[in-house]
């Protein structure tokens, strides 16, 4: 495993449901990534049905200090 890269940023891309269960599996996903410890901030973004939009999370992610955003589709 690298070291990691702390001013990167990880946005995983998914379509989205209206099955909010769906959704929340995304959102642990990107939390079960970032615990492992190689990437400070990962989140979840979704194309449709649900929150935060891709604009919206990159958007976020700048706002945190990540300068580097690396989108993942899921």
């Amino acid at each position: 495993m690298s070291q990691g890269d702390h001013a990167t940023g990880i946005v995983l891309f998914a379509h989205g449901s209206s099955v909010e269960e769906a959704n929340e599996g995304v959102r642990e996903l990107a939390n079960q990534v970032q615990a492992l410890g190689v990437y400070r901030y990962v989140r979840a973004a979704f194309l449709d049905l649900a929150h935060p939009d891709l604009a919206e999370a990159v958007a976020q992610a700048g706002e945190a200090g990540f300068p580097h955003i690396i989108v993942i589709p899921y």
